[in-house]
C-alpha cells in the first residue's frame, strides 16, 4: 500500500487498485469500530482489496460504470435525519458511501468487518 497525490494504491501481484486517501482512512476507521476477529489489522489490506474488486465486478471498471448505482444522501441530510428522528442505521449502503457506521449493504460478506450488517 502506498498514498500518493491523496491516492490511496494497494498492489497485488501485477495489479493495483485506486482509491481516495480519504475514503481509505474511512475503511480504517469503520474497520476498526466493526472488526472484532482482527486487533491488529493483519487483514485489514487484503479485506479492503476484496471489497475494492467486489465493487469492481460489480459496478465495472470503467470511470463512468455504475456511478447511478452508488446514490447517496448528502451529509447535511444523514445530519438532520439524526437530529430530528434519531435515525443511526441505513439500511443501503456500502462502506464506501455510508454515514453511519452500521448499515446494510448489497456484499455482507466483504462488507461485515466495515460495519455492514
Amino acid at each position: 500500500r502506498s498514498i500518493e497525490n491523496e491516492v490511496a494504491q494497494l498492489k497485488y501481484k501485477d495489479e493495483t487498485l485506486k482509491m481516495n486517501q480519504e475514503h481509505f482512512w474511512k475503511m480504517e476507521q469503520l474497520y476498526g469500530l466493526s472488526c472484532r476477529d482482527d486487533p491488529r489489522f493483519d487483514n485489514f489490506l487484503a479485506r479492503v482489496w476484496c471489497l475494492l474488486k467486489r465493487y469492481q465486478a460489480f459496478f465495472g471498471r470503467g470511470p463512468n460504470e455504475g456511478k447511478s448505482s452508488q446514490g447517496a444522501l448528502p451529509p447535511p441530510v444523514m445530519e438532520c435525519l439524526h437530529r430530528v428522528f434519531g435515525v443511526s442505521f441505513e439500511c443501503f449502503a456500502s462502506p464506501l458511501n455510508c454515514y453511519f457506521k452500521q448499515y446494510c449493504s448489497a456484499f455482507p460478506d466483504t462488507d461485515g468487518y466495515f460495519g455492514s450488517r
